[in-house]
Protein backbone atom coordinates (compact mmCIF):
# COMPACT_ATOMS: atom_id res chain seq x y z
CA UNK A 1 0.00 0.00 0.00
CA UNK A 2 1.38 3.51 -0.78
CA UNK A 3 1.68 5.75 1.91
CA UNK A 4 -0.03 9.40 -0.29
CA UNK A 5 1.87 11.50 2.10
CA UNK A 6 4.74 10.51 0.60
CA UNK A 7 6.19 13.00 -1.56
CA UNK A 8 8.63 10.29 -3.31
CA UNK A 9 5.81 8.55 -4.61
CA UNK A 10 3.51 11.20 -5.38
CA UNK A 11 5.39 13.06 -7.86
CA UNK A 12 5.09 12.78 -12.08
CA UNK A 13 8.05 10.91 -13.68
CA UNK A 14 8.56 14.55 -15.37
CA UNK A 15 9.58 15.98 -12.00
CA UNK A 16 13.09 16.84 -10.62
CA UNK A 17 12.76 13.25 -8.57
CA UNK A 18 13.14 11.28 -11.75
CA UNK A 19 15.52 13.98 -13.09
CA UNK A 20 17.83 15.05 -10.33
CA UNK A 21 16.83 12.43 -7.83
CA UNK A 22 15.33 14.95 -5.14
CA UNK A 23 12.19 14.78 -3.52
CA UNK A 24 9.62 17.57 -3.51
CA UNK A 25 10.68 18.51 -0.04
CA UNK A 26 14.41 18.54 -1.30
CA UNK A 27 13.51 20.37 -4.13
CA UNK A 28 11.96 22.94 -1.90
CA UNK A 29 14.96 23.71 0.59
CA UNK A 30 16.89 23.79 -3.22
CA UNK A 31 14.67 26.70 -3.69
CA UNK A 32 14.75 28.23 -0.26
CA UNK A 33 18.63 28.23 0.07
CA UNK A 34 18.39 29.90 -3.58
CA UNK A 35 16.47 32.98 -2.63
CA UNK A 36 18.67 33.21 0.32
CA UNK A 37 21.95 32.79 -2.33
CA UNK A 38 20.22 35.67 -4.52
CA UNK A 39 19.25 37.83 -1.77
CA UNK A 40 22.81 37.62 0.14
CA UNK A 41 25.44 36.10 -2.03
CA UNK A 42 24.20 38.91 -5.59
CA UNK A 43 22.29 41.67 -4.06
CA UNK A 44 24.42 42.56 -0.94
CA UNK A 45 27.64 40.85 -1.69
CA UNK A 46 28.89 40.59 -5.34
CA UNK A 47 26.51 43.67 -6.55
CA UNK A 48 25.69 45.56 -3.45
CA UNK A 49 22.00 46.41 -4.22
CA UNK A 50 21.96 50.01 -4.36
CA UNK A 51 18.08 49.44 -2.97
CA UNK A 52 19.47 47.14 -0.46
CA UNK A 53 22.17 49.49 0.84
CA UNK A 54 19.54 52.44 0.96
CA UNK A 55 17.22 50.42 3.06
CA UNK A 56 20.25 49.94 5.24
CA UNK A 57 21.56 53.42 4.96
CA UNK A 58 17.75 54.86 6.24
CA UNK A 59 18.90 53.36 9.68
CA UNK A 60 19.86 56.37 12.48
CA UNK A 61 23.17 54.38 12.97
CA UNK A 62 23.81 53.03 9.71
CA UNK A 63 24.52 56.24 8.07
CA UNK A 64 27.37 56.09 5.06
CA UNK A 65 30.14 53.65 5.27
CA UNK A 66 28.64 51.25 7.70
CA UNK A 67 25.39 50.70 5.90
CA UNK A 68 28.23 49.15 2.92
CA UNK A 69 29.60 47.11 5.99
CA UNK A 70 25.93 46.14 7.13
CA UNK A 71 24.77 45.03 3.81
CA UNK A 72 27.66 43.21 2.84
CA UNK A 73 27.42 41.30 6.56
CA UNK A 74 24.05 40.70 5.85
CA UNK A 75 24.67 39.08 3.16
CA UNK A 76 27.08 37.16 4.46
CA UNK A 77 24.82 35.88 6.74
CA UNK A 78 21.95 35.33 4.35
CA UNK A 79 24.42 32.95 2.42
CA UNK A 80 25.18 31.14 5.19
CA UNK A 81 21.72 30.81 6.15
CA UNK A 82 21.46 29.09 2.25
CA UNK A 83 24.27 26.65 3.05
CA UNK A 84 22.38 26.19 6.38
CA UNK A 85 19.24 24.95 4.67
CA UNK A 86 20.65 22.64 1.93
CA UNK A 87 22.65 20.43 4.49
CA UNK A 88 19.24 20.20 6.46
CA UNK A 89 20.53 20.18 9.65
CA UNK A 90 18.52 21.68 12.89
CA UNK A 91 16.21 21.96 9.71
CA UNK A 92 13.56 23.73 12.70
CA UNK A 93 15.80 26.06 13.97
CA UNK A 94 17.06 27.18 10.31
CA UNK A 95 13.68 27.77 10.01
CA UNK A 96 13.51 29.76 13.70
CA UNK A 97 16.48 31.58 12.34
CA UNK A 98 15.13 32.45 8.70
CA UNK A 99 11.64 33.67 10.73
CA UNK A 100 13.56 35.92 13.24
CA UNK A 101 15.91 37.07 10.34
CA UNK A 102 12.79 38.12 7.92
CA UNK A 103 10.92 39.43 10.56
CA UNK A 104 13.83 41.80 11.83
CA UNK A 105 14.54 42.74 8.31
CA UNK A 106 11.17 43.57 7.35
CA UNK A 107 10.27 45.33 10.63
CA UNK A 108 13.41 47.42 10.38
CA UNK A 109 12.77 48.31 6.73
CA UNK A 110 9.29 49.22 7.36
CA UNK A 111 10.43 51.66 10.42
CA UNK A 112 13.29 53.40 8.66
CA UNK A 113 13.23 52.48 4.82
CA UNK A 114 9.89 52.66 3.57
CA UNK A 115 10.56 55.55 1.68
CA UNK A 116 13.47 53.10 0.04
CA UNK A 117 10.98 50.23 -0.38
CA UNK A 118 9.01 50.64 -3.49
CA UNK A 119 5.80 48.11 -3.02
CA UNK A 120 6.26 47.53 1.07
CA UNK A 121 2.96 45.32 1.40
CA UNK A 122 4.15 43.33 -1.67
CA UNK A 123 7.61 42.88 0.44
CA UNK A 124 5.49 41.82 3.49
CA UNK A 125 3.53 39.61 1.46
CA UNK A 126 6.37 37.62 -0.32
CA UNK A 127 8.22 37.28 2.76
CA UNK A 128 4.91 35.77 4.46
CA UNK A 129 4.71 33.40 0.80
CA UNK A 130 8.55 33.04 1.26
CA UNK A 131 7.92 31.94 4.82
CA UNK A 132 5.51 29.19 4.32
CA UNK A 133 7.42 27.56 2.21
CA UNK A 134 10.78 27.75 4.84
CA UNK A 135 8.13 25.97 7.15
CA UNK A 136 6.46 23.67 4.21
CA UNK A 137 9.98 22.02 3.31
CA UNK A 138 11.62 22.16 7.43
CA UNK A 139 11.46 18.57 8.23
CA UNK A 140 11.29 16.27 10.93
CA UNK A 141 14.49 14.28 10.72
CA UNK A 142 17.61 15.99 10.36
CA UNK A 143 20.45 14.81 7.76
CA UNK A 144 22.11 13.39 10.73
CA UNK A 145 18.91 11.25 11.43
CA UNK A 146 18.36 12.63 14.49
CA UNK A 147 14.60 13.85 15.37
CA UNK A 148 13.91 16.99 16.14
CA UNK A 149 10.96 17.99 18.43
CA UNK A 150 8.47 19.88 16.26
CA UNK A 151 6.11 19.83 19.06
CA UNK A 152 5.51 22.04 21.92
CA UNK A 153 5.75 20.11 25.47
CA UNK A 154 3.17 21.29 27.98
Amino acid sequence: MTDINDSRRCLPRTSLRWTLGLTLRETGRLAVALVWLHQGLWHKILVMSPSHRAVLGSVPFLSGRLSGLATAGIGIVETILAIWVLSNRKARLAGLAQTFLLIVMNAGGLVWGADSIPDPVGMVTQNLVFLTLVWTVTTEESADGSKENTHAVG
